[in-house]
């Protein structure tokens, strides 16, 4: 499995946003252990975006996205997905798991 990609059950998608599903909804990827970069005007802790539905049922990465990480220890690494309202996403119930693949890459000073 090539680093960074993401595999996932059906997304729900509100009927108010996108009720003919014409238009892929966006889904933005944070986590707590990246530095907080800056997005506009703020700085979050945003991992990457990605947009449902796809073609394909799924999104891949074919290069790794590489954020400095904000601390050496990591215990716990927390993964949110909030649709462009700031709605968590939603999945169906389902036997197809959601994958997320990490990958570190140690920098050298």
């Amino acid at each position: 499995m090539t680093p960074a990609n993401y595999h996932s059950s059906k997304i729900i998608v509100s009927v108010k946003d996108n009720s003919d599903f014409s238009t892929p909804e966006p889904g933005f990827v944070y986590t707590d252990i990246i530095k907080p970069n800056l997005v506009g005007d703020s700085y979050i802790r945003l991992l990457t975006t990605l947009f449902f539905p796809s073609n394909t049922g799924y999104n891949r990465f074919n290069y790794p996205l590489y954020r400095p990480i904000e601390q050496s220890f990591i215990e716990f690494i927390t993964f949110r997905l909030d649709r462009k309202t700031g709605e968590d996403v939603r999945f169906e119930d389902s036997d197809i798991p959601s994958i997320v693949t990490r990958h570190f890459n140690k920098e050298v000073l």
